[in-house]
């Protein structure tokens, strides 16, 4: 977990940004996106923002300005989801309840990927459920084809900053604070931010985008559920992710060089 400063620090630096409530964000859906994700630590992070600050609105909600999260993943018994996002196939599913604690909000999301692509789904339930039932299954047959029978995997909490385009459509998601655990295990992703530029189609000549290559930043492609996954049980294949694993240690060394 970061220290109590640097969630401060974080907070801080977009306080003084104009803002957007959710009534204003609409166009900023982006349901069927493509996504491009960084990986930053708190001081990276902090410069950043100070070089894009003029470009964006932040999402208030409730007059808060960080949103806080809950995720609870499921997968089949055998890590399947897991395993393709692991092995790189294509075409590739998540499926999660996510509190929106803010807004008190709680949704059955789907996400697939293909070809480089993500659409996303979503319902509004009264309530998480550790075990899917058939209304559940039903929506998440119709939008991934999934008919197997899944199970809750992981759970994960984290802070959320959303930063909203001023003269391009696209949405930006700052996260960090993250935790995972499962009914045994927690553990925390210490002094990492992961920022995700959603947009109708990549655009580099977004002021984030620009900012971040300026800084040497690099795309990155980084899965929290996989990285959790990781976290959580040493003996999980993860061969495949070791490079990302190794950058993410060195972020959190703060070795800055991005390569």
């Amino acid at each position: 977990m970061l220290k109590q400063s640097e969630n401060n620090s974080i907070l801080s630096l977009v306080q003084d940004m104009s803002s957007k409530n959710l009534d204003q964000i609409k166009d900023y859906s982006l349901l069927n996106r493509t996504d491009t994700k960084y990986v930053l630590n708190t001081s990276q992070a902090k410069m950043l923002f100070k070089k894009i600050s003029n470009y964006y609105f932040v999402l208030e909600v409730n007059s808060n300005k960080v949103q806080n999260y809950e995720s609870y993943y499921f997968d089949t018994e055998k890590l399947e989801f897991y395993h393709k996002h692991h092995n790189k196939k294509n075409n590739r599913s998540k499926v999660r309840f996510r509190k929106y604690i803010g807004s008190d909000l709680i949704f059955l999301e789907t996400k697939t990927k293909s070809k480089g692509r993500t659409r996303k789904y979503r319902k509004v339930f009264n309530d998480i459920s550790s075990e899917l039932n058939d209304e559940h299954y039903q929506f998440i047959r119709k939008n991934t084809g999934i008919e197997t029978k899944l199970i809750k995997s992981q759970q994960n909490t984290f802070s959320r900053i959303t930063l909203l385009g001023k003269r391009k459509k696209e949405r930006i998601t700052i996260d960090y604070d993250i935790n995972f655990n499962t009914k045994n295990i927690s553990c925390k992703l210490e002094d990492i931010v992961i920022c995700e530029v959603k947009q109708e189609r990549i655009d580099h000549s977004s002021d984030i985008l620009k900012s971040l290559k300026s800084n040497k930043v690099y795309p990155l492609r980084l899965s929290k559920y996989c990285i959790g996954s990781i976290m959580l049980d040493k003996n999980l294949k993860q061969n495949r992710f070791k490079k990302k694993l190794l950058k993410i240690k060195k972020l959190q060394n703060n070795d800055v060089i991005n390569k």
